[in-house]
């Protein structure tokens, strides 16, 4: 797997070559971002160096990476488990993410008629609209009771 850089002061991405560790905790994470680990979902060291084609150490130290990050546990017998947030934790995430969806949303408003923003915008409702109306052709249960309004 690589990863992509930007040359300095070039707007051209050359890539990189990823350690054998730094791919296995890119591999994980994305795969927790994808829904391929769940929280709690024990992580075997033999199947990750089998089905990633590392070694032992680069899954080791990749753990080890992983769990000083809070992504994964480590157990005391060296068994690592995807961490699931506990609930406080989610609530502080959750009132972070409602301070910055609203300031968000008042910066977007505020910045609606600068420049490209009127026709963006129009784009992006255009779009989710056409994806509205295809979830509703094929699951009409989901859309029951809600109508498309036009801004």
């Amino acid at each position: 797997m690589r990863a992509v850089a930007k040359l300095a002061g070039k707007n051209k991405p050359t890539a990189v070559r990823l350690s054998s560790p730094d791919r296995v905790v890119e591999i994980i994470t994305e795969g927790i971002r994808a829904g391929r680990y769940v929280p709690g979902q024990r992580l075997i060291e033999g199947d990750l160096t089998h089905n990633l084609q590392v070694s032992r150490g680069p899954v080791r130290e990749a753990l080890k990476r992983l769990a000083a990050e809070g992504i994964v546990t480590l157990t005391l017998h060296r068994s690592a488990y995807i961490r699931a947030l506990q609930k406080d934790e989610a609530k502080k995430i959750l009132m972070v993410l409602e301070v910055l969806t609203g300031l968000a949303a008042r910066l977007a408003a505020t910045h609606v008629s600068d420049g490209e923003n009127k026709k963006r915008m129009r784009e992006a409702y255009d779009h989710l609209k056409q994806i509205h109306d295809q979830l509703a052709a094929l699951y009409p249960i989901w859309t029951r009771g809600v109508t498309s309004t036009t801004p």
